[in-house]
């Protein structure tokens, strides 16, 4: 209860189980860390000699990386979906960007119908939106569009659940996207050795560029904890039947 007796809603994480699911995810990039610093070897001169079996390790960390944002990115976007199909919000009460969401079969016919039912099924879309009855949200819609992990897309996917915040908590972090995406991908498509990749990075960035990974997806968790709990998703009119 408030000072006012008015009593609020208890916040919920819709994201805890994903969140330590990533976490044990990001213990396995560690304990790689770990094993390229034992993989390091220093000359009586102290002059650092890479041996190849660290730069292959150095290497494979971006597929780790990679493998940790894409699970904590995806897997919070779906528990996000889940935890609002489970509020039953009736379709006409959500902000109608959500429509691209929990409207997709009614897309789908809109789009793939031949001619002849091409204007009923635009209408059918059209009155959907206004329904009553409670919205379906797939928990998997965005199906592989979330395995990219790229900014434009992951910030289609904020604008669709209609959360203003930005993807990343500091736009310094933006490059790390493209970054884990790319070196995972060099790397798990056989275009570079993982041995070329891996010289061309340090240990000490290594673990930068993981700081980095946990600050994206705690952003993220924080983000869709706080979009849910305050339901902005939802109409500020019907806020409060829900």
């Amino acid at each position: 209860m408030t000072a006012g007796g008015v009593a609020r809603a208890r916040a919920v994480s819709v994201t805890a189980a994903v969140a330590a699911a990533t976490q044990t995810r990001i213990d396995e990039i560690s304990i790689l860390l770990g094993v390229i610093g034992r993989l390091s070897v220093t000359s009586a001169a102290k002059v650092p000699t890479i041996s190849r079996e660290e730069r292959v390790v150095k290497g494979l960390a971006f597929v780790l990386l990679y493998a940790a944002l894409e699970h904590g990115i995806s897997s919070a976007v779906e528990s996000f979906l889940a935890a609002v199909a489970a509020k039953n919000v009736s379709i006409t009460d959500l902000e109608p960007v959500l429509h691209v969401a929990v409207l997709d079969a009614q897309f789908q016919s809109a789009r793939n119908v031949g001619r002849d039912k091409m204007w009923t099924a635009r209408l059918r879309l059209v009155r959907d939106q206004s329904e009553t009855v409670p919205c379906v949200a797939t928990p998997s819609i965005f199906g592989t569009d979330l395995q990219s992990t790229r900014a434009d897309i992951m910030g289609q996917i904020f604008d669709i659940l209609a959360i203003t915040a930005p993807i990343v908590p500091n736009p310094t972090l933006l490059g790390y996207l493209s970054e884990f995406h790319g070196q995972r991908c060099v790397v798990a498509h056989g275009e570079e050795q993982a041995a070329t990749v891996g010289a061309r990075i340090s240990l000490p960035d290594l673990y930068v560029k993981r700081d980095a990974l946990f600050a994206i997806l705690q952003h993220w968790f924080a983000t869709l904890d706080n979009h849910f709990n305050s339901k902005r998703y939802i109409k500020a009119a019907a806020r409060h039947r829900y």
